[in-house]
């Protein structure tokens, strides 16, 4: 007989407009204060329990009359390069994710939100920086 056994699957948490708030201040100062993260980050968006951390990268000159959405500045994209997914509102268990190149998210890093900051820029797994993150503005 085969026994049957719940999952639990954590979800993110519902983000009010306080936390948010809270979170962006933490963010913000932690990218500030990193060298590497300060030249390489573009934006950074709350949403949906997820912290997303952006990038601008340059398109290739032959590919650029592809593109469907507007260029920024007429040359660079944005592009996702690490998530954070919160869940709890005492920021104490986060996990840090990395996206490949095929659209499927992998989490690589478990911890605090600090942790997970801490690793997006230090380590960030066995990935890597997707690029030597020129500075782009």
């Amino acid at each position: 007989m085969v026994e049957r056994v719940w999952v639990h699957i954590p979800q993110p948490i519902k983000i009010n407009d306080e936390l948010k708030n809270q979170i962006n201040e933490i963010v913000t100062k932690f990218i500030k204060k990193s060298e590497k993260l300060a030249k390489l980050t573009h934006k950074v968006k709350i949403t949906r329990g997820r912290i997303y951390i952006t990038y601008l990268y340059e398109v290739p000159l032959e590919h650029r009359a592809r593109k469907i959405e507007p260029l920024i500045n007429g040359k660079y994209e944005e592009f996702i390069f690490a998530r954070i997914t919160l869940f709890e509102e005492k920021l104490t268990h986060c996990t840090a994710d990395w996206q490949r190149h095929n659209l499927k998210w992998y989490t690589v890093h478990e911890g605090t939100l600090e942790d997970c900051l801490k690793y997006i820029e230090n380590d960030f797994g066995p990935f890597g920086y997707p690029f030597d993150y020129k500075v782009m503005n």
